[in-house]
């Protein structure tokens, strides 16, 4: 990045984000050593009674339709399991820093949310059948990859370019570059700085970096950037598990050597949920 890219007012925006809420940082510094043992994740979770609440909330929605009320943390934990849990915990942490208006996009509060939620249940139902260990950490890492794009319309509703923004969105086949064209940063760049302030690890934030990036990213993380590309090309704000979105994931995985079917499996499944609960 460069030295002038230093001065962006996103920059500026990112250097003053409060950190994350205690408990949830106790939870990332748990995740960050690995397998946490569930008692203590379960223990930091209730320690915080607003998170508590939070995630009871949640895992009681329409969209897991568990036939009992969960009525605990223990619960919730052995039902969702740990990826979950941490991402709830991480939409608790994201609701609480920022004040959402995703107007300039033409999405509601709602829309980003079910957005992030289906990206992240995508990664869910098909990254744990390819690779477990990978899934615990792409999970959430899917539900945040659009977290930039707060920032970012905070700054175009700053600007007042609201409306020429969201004409080039229509005209624009990229988003990244239409952001970039406006604000100087795509989405992914400024997660990647977002990621790296929250202290979510350096796969998060490595990740982010080369996600639009044409560079070849270090061999560790290049299953990670192509399953995360896969998954955006699935559900994006343009276009969300339609057949067309879906079909163009199916051809980008199998460029990428994925197994197609397990994927077109996990569509089928997130679209099932996903219409069942608009009915």
């Amino acid at each position: 990045m460069s030295d002038a890219m230093n001065y962006t007012p996103l920059m500026v925006q990112i250097e003053a984000l409060p950190p994350l809420p205690e408990s949830v940082i106790k939870l990332e510094q748990l995740f960050a050593q690995g397998d946490p043992a569930p008692e203590k994740v379960i223990t930091v979770i209730e320690e915080d009674p607003a998170l508590t609440v939070n995630i009871l909330s949640q895992a009681n929605s329409a969209y897991y339709s568990f036939q009992r009320e969960i009525v605990s943390i223990q619960q919730a934990y052995m039902l969702l399991g740990p990826a979950r849990i941490r991402t709830m915990a991480l939409d608790f942490a994201r609701n609480r820093v920022f004040d959402i208006d995703l107007s300039p996009y033409h999405l509601t509060t709602s829309d980003f949310a079910e957005l992030c939620r289906l990206q992240s249940e995508l990664a869910f139902h098909w990254i744990m059948g390819v690779d477990m260990l990978r899934a615990k950490y792409l999970i959430p890492l899917a539900f945040l990859m659009e977290t930039g794009k707060i920032l970012i319309a905070r700054e175009i509703i700053h600007q007042e370019r609201v409306d020429a923004f969201q004409k080039d969105l229509k005209e624009f086949p990229s988003i990244a570059e239409v952001e970039t064209l406006y604000v100087s940063m795509s989405t992914a760049q400024v997660n990647a700085l977002i990621f790296k302030r929250w202290q979510l690890g350096e796969t998060f934030t490595q990740c982010m970096q080369y996600l639009e990036s044409e560079e070849t990213p270090p061999q560790e993380i290049v299953f990670d950037i192509q399953a995360l590309r896969v998954i955006q090309s699935a559900a994006n704000i343009k276009d969300i598990l339609s057949n067309r979105s879906c079909q163009n994931a199916l051809t980008l995985a199998k460029r990428y050597g994925f197994d197609t079917e397990k994927l077109r499996g996990s569509l089928e499944r997130v679209k099932k949920r996903k219409e069942a609960i608009k009915n």
